[in-house]
């Protein structure tokens, strides 16, 4: 057996040694201020509350779905209220972390949507988001939300009626296959 192959072994017995310690070592994570921005969205969404949601964001937030094409703070109302009145929303947020400064912060974590229209078949989705936070005085605002899911499906919505300001039109979305893309389970 190789210099390399032993130290390589001795590394994978030291991890497994140590990976109990480590896990019982982590107390649970508090949620933070940020999180609660991130559950008040959730509520809001699923309540069909366009104002509420709108409430969380900062003047000159922008919202940037995987999917489709950004939009700004003041394209927020107009372009939620479409979806909720399309869709009865289900859904869950789990928090991975968040960090802050003064003025500026973040939380990033996963998600479970569900999009039920009035007729045919729900939307369900899973993903990962980032939401970006500023506060000046008063509380967090978003400043930015970006998510994109692990699953990729085509869900109808109206088109766009003007792009965002700067942004050329907007071309049809390629079709992507509905693939599941895997990445660790968070410790």
């Amino acid at each position: 057996m190789s210099v390399r192959h032993r130290a390589t072994g001795l590394f994978f017995a030291a991890v497994a040694l140590c990976a109990p310690i480590a896990a019982r070592a982590q107390a649970p994570m508090q949620p933070s201020e940020q999180f609660e921005v991130t559950t008040a969205l959730a509520a809001a969404l699923r309540g069909h509350d366009g104002k509420a949601v709108d409430g969380l964001f900062a003047p000159g937030a922008l919202v940037m779905p995987a999917q489709f094409q950004m939009f700004s703070r003041n394209e927020l109302e107009g372009q939620v209220q479409r979806v909720l009145d399309l869709y009865d929303v289900s859904l869950a947020v789990t928090s991975l972390g968040s960090s802050a400064s003064d003025t500026l912060s973040y939380d990033r974590g996963s998600y479970d949507l569900t999009l039920t229209p009035e007729k045919g078949e729900p939307h369900h989705e899973v993903g990962k988001y980032v939401l970006v936070f500023t506060r000046t005085k008063g509380p967090w605002r978003i400043v930015s939300a970006v998510w994109s899911p692990t699953t990729v499906a085509e869900l109808p919505l109206p088109a766009v009626s003007e792009p965002f300001p700067g942004q050329p039109a907007a071309a049809a979305p390629a079709s992507r296959p509905n693939t599941p893309v895997s990445s660790p389970a968070p410790h």
